[in-house]
Order: structure tokens, then C-alpha cells, then sequence
């Protein structure tokens, strides 16, 4: 009767009895899931696209990591000289091979560059950190053993013809391709940010060439002074400290935060 008339049930509770019990559970989780993050980088959220290019600077100049990576380029930088003016020369001084094989020698080094950059380029996208990491350091100690089977095969007398060399400049550009041409690109997109990756991007480059010169004049006068096991020495101790850096420079990033943006801590550095 009209006495014990039940109350009137407001729309919102209609609503909720009317909404099936999935889809209330598909907007709590949604509700309480955490909201995605962007990628951070050295100069903070993206706030930083504000930040003067000045600004940018004095953080990289203070970031451990950008200096890791200037020390892999201009490490892979020399071995690229090296890779560029010295295999010919060897060929055909060291091991008396003909001007036409001598010639053909950088051939396993820009097939090596190629497979290096389109590897590295997949493994960078497709792999877990943790995965990327292990196969990074597989590669770096390829690129060294190269180096060293080079060294160890001049001093011992054992390399007697330019086939046998080319698979050492081989897997040697492999390494330098996915350290410099990979993680260092990719190092710049996440820790230079949406405005000022092309910055830091130019400004690691430029110093990584800066050796190339120096490195250039130095491997001409040893040769000339038939000093072919300095040279190779030379060789495998820049790769060999490219390599670890850039291995050291990944495992770095992976377990390293970036540092807040200088726009809400002014006085603070980049790690």
C-alpha cells in the first residue's frame, strides 16, 4: 500500500544496476591503472621543449652518460679511420697481395658496417633490456676478438693472405656499426628530448670527429715506418675500450633513471 511504498532509486543507481558487471570491472582497472609515462630523457618531461639551447647544453656537458658516449665515438670514430686507410696498405705491403686485392679489402668492412647497423637497429626495437644487453655484449666481444685475431696473427707470422683477414674486418665493423651507428643514435632520441636530440645528436658527433684527424696522421707515420704490430695493437686497444664503453654506456641507461628536468630544479645536474 501507499504506506510502505519502497523509495524512488536515483538514475545514476539505475545506470549502475543496468551496466553489466564486466564492464564495471573494465573501468575500475582502467581507472586505476596507472597513467603511461612518456620516455624520459636528460632534460626532464616535455616541458623541457622550452628549455634555451644554452639550457641543454650545460646539462649534457654535466651528464656522465653524455660522456660516455663521447668517449664510444670518438673511440669508434678512430677505428673507422683505421678500418678506412690501413686494411688496403697491410694487403699489399704486409701480405704482398696484388693492387686488385688490396683494393677489395674495405669490401669486408662496409658489408660488416651494413649487417652491423641493420642488426643492431631490430635487436634495439625487438629485444627485451635485458636481452639487448647480452647480445650487445656478445657483439662487442666478437668486434674485439677480431681485433685481436688480427694482432696476434701479425705478430705470429700466421696470416699469410687477405682472405683470411677480411672475416676479422668483418665482425670488427659489425661491433662498431651497432655501438655507434645504433646505441648512439638512439642514446640521443631518449636523452636529448622532443626538442634537442638533433643538438646533442650534432654536438657528439663533433667531438667524436675531432680525433679522426690526429688518428689519421699518427696510423700514416707508423706505417711508413713498417710498424704494423703498433698498428694493430693501436687498433685493438680503441676498439677494445669503443666496445666496453659502449656496453657500459647501455647497461648505464638501462638502470639509471634520467634526471629531472633543470626547469624544476635549476641548481640540480644530469646524472
Amino acid at each position: 500500500d501507499a504506506g510502505h511504498r519502497p523509495p524512488r532509486a536515483e538514475p545514476s543507481q539505475l545506470a549502475a544496476e543496468d551496466e553489466p558487471e564486466e564492464d564495471l570491472a573494465t573501468s575500475k582497472t582502467a581507472a586505476s591503472a596507472p597513467a603511461a609515462q612518456p620516455q624520459p630523457h636528460l632534460l626532464g618531461d616535455s616541458r623541457a621543449t622550452a628549455v634555451p639551447v644554452a639550457v641543454a647544453l650545460r646539462v649534457f656537458s654535466r651528464s656522465v652518460r653524455v660522456w660516455l658516449a663521447v668517449l664510444m665515438g670518438t673511440c669508434c670514430a678512430c677505428v673507422v679511420t683505421a678500418a678506412q686507410i690501413v686494411p688496403p696498405l697491410y694487403a699489399s705491403q704486409r701480405l704482398h697481395a696484388s693492387a686488385a686485392d688490396a683494393a677489395r679489402m674495405p669490401l669486408a668492412v662496409q658489408i660488416g658496417a651494413v649487417a652491423g647497423g641493420l642488426l643492431g637497429g631490430l635487436a634495439r626495437d625487438g629485444l627485451s633490456p635485458r636481452d639487448l644487453l647480452r647480445v650487445t655484449a656478445a657483439v662487442m666481444l666478437c668486434g674485439v676478438g677480431g681485433a685481436a685475431g688480427w694482432w696476434v696473427a701479425d705478430l705470429t707470422g700466421t696470416l699469410s693472405s687477405p682472405l683470411a683477414l677480411a672475416p676479422m674486418l668483418f665482425v670488427m665493423a659489425i661491433s662498431v656499426s651497432w655501438a655507434w651507428g645504433v646505441l648512439q643514435s638512439a642514446f640521443t632520441v631518449t636523452h636529448g628530448g622532443p626538442a634537442h636530440s638533433s643538438t646533442l645528436m650534432g654536438l657528439l658527433d663533433a667531438v667524436s670527429f675531432l680525433p679522426r684527424a690526429p688518428a689519421a696522421f699518427l696510423l700514416g707515420h707508423l706505417m711508413k715506418a713498417g710498424r704494423w704490430q703498433t698498428v694493430c695493437f693501436l687498433i685493438l686497444a680503441v676498439g677494445a675500450v669503443g666496445n666496453a664503453t659502449a656496453l657500459l654506456l647501455l647497461a648505464a641507461d638501462q638502470r639509471m633513471p634520467a634526471a629531472p628536468s633543470p626547469l624544476s630544479e635549476p641548481s640540480g645536474g644530469a646524472a
